[in-house]
């Protein structure tokens, strides 16, 4: 009789573990067949729709979309020019530069193509775009004191102040400075009666002739060498009478 007891006990007891664990199992079933997340090893991934952070409606347009601030150490995004590449956009480690990379196959081989931007932090809060590891090579920057730009300097002195050669279908300005070799020599400026040349050594000034001034100036000549050729010619014959 005890042994009977004993028997039944056991089976109660391991009807009611088993059940239970049937239970549990069935629940890990309904939550993963419920979640939109699945696992691969150790990824996690959703390829039901867009993913909302901070936001109840992601746009239908985006994949993720957050409602806030989003911290990251580097963004990758596709080259959707050709499919061949991609754009990475970090931050150099404490240097407080934006790195930007292209990278793309040409003939199987990567090319890297770099740009590094940033904002001073040394009081000067200006803008600078650099191609090199910065801050060996900064062709652009913007002042943001005095706001000007400056290409191939990074010490623009006027609005836009460019150390090399500019290539312009029209410019409209009012003086001109020369220089060569970072020395300043000559300025040339606009009066109301014509364009002058300063010598910027010796702060000499002299007004630029044009060709019609030169005419004129030929014909006003041509009148004195003659009035003087008349006057000659008249002290000749009064000597010879």
């Amino acid at each position: 009789m005890k042994k009977r007891k004993l028997m039944v006990s056991s089976f109660i007891v391991l009807s009611v573990f088993i059940l239970f664990i049937m239970l549990v199992i069935a629940g890990q079933s309904d939550s993963r067949r419920d979640s939109p997340w699945l696992r691969n090893g150790n990824d996690i991934y959703y390829d039901n729709g867009n993913v909302g952070i901070g936001t109840t409606s992601p746009r239908y347009d985006a994949r993720l979309d957050v409602g806030g601030h989003v911290r990251m150490g580097t963004l990758t995004v596709d080259d959707f020019i050709d499919g061949n590449g991609f754009i990475q956009a970090w931050g150099l480690d404490n240097t407080g530069w934006l790195g930007l990379v292209h990278a793309y196959q040409d003939g199987g081989q990567w090319e890297y193509k770099q740009w590094h931007l940033n904002i001073d932090r040394t009081g000067t809060d200006d803008f600078i775009i650099s191609t090199e590891s910065p801050p060996d090579t900064i062709p652009f920057m913007i002042q943001r004191s005095t706001h000007n730009v400056g290409i191939g300097t990074t010490n623009p002195q006027q609005r836009l102040d460019v150390e090399g050669y500019v290539k312009a279908w029209g410019v409209t300005t009012g003086d001109i400075v020369f220089q060569k070799e970072g020395k300043k020599l000559w300025r040339m400026f606009e009066e109301e009666d014509g364009l002058y040349l300063e010598n910027l050594k010796t702060g000499k000034a002299s007004r630029v002739f044009l060709e019609e001034d030169l005419v004129f100036l030929k014909e006003e000549i041509m009148k004195e060498v003659r009035k003087e050729i008349m006057a000659d010619l008249k002290v000749l014959l009064n000597e010879k009478q």
